[in-house]
């Protein structure tokens, strides 16, 4: 699944610094779910379902604005617990190199939008 992130003005900045917001608090949502899921097993159980398909839908967003041409086989990735978890990460990283491509800096959790905004308008 190794592609090039598109660089130079190829992609949507703005689209993929949201949809780069929705996976860093995924992360951050799955890390708390599974650290819940250790303490008490049916909170894992109840909010790993919903987790899932805000993970594909955010995945799936930043997917067509990197325009991935294997987006079907990182959707079917995310179905896999753990592996959805890595794909995250990795997406994250592909979301970080195209933001800094155009110019813009990144921080613990993505770039700032409102930098963004203001520069594109």
């Amino acid at each position: 699944m190794a592609e090039n992130v598109m660089v130079g003005g190829a992609v949507d900045v703005l689209t993929v610094a949201k949809a780069q917001k929705g996976i860093l608090w995924c992360v951050v949502a799955a890390i708390v779910i599974f650290g819940l899921g250790a303490v008490v097993a049916w909170a894992f159980n109840l909010l790993d379902l919903p987790l899932a398909v805000v993970e594909i839908y955010f995945a799936y967003k930043l997917l067509v604005a990197l325009k991935s041409k294997y987006w079907i086989l990182w959707l079917i990735g995310m179905l896999v617990p753990f592996l959805s978890f890595i794909l995250l990460l990795v997406l994250n990283d592909r979301a970080t190199k195209a933001i800094r491509a155009q110019g813009y800096k990144v921080g613990l959790m993505g770039a700032n939008l409102a930098n963004i905004r203001t520069k594109t308008s």
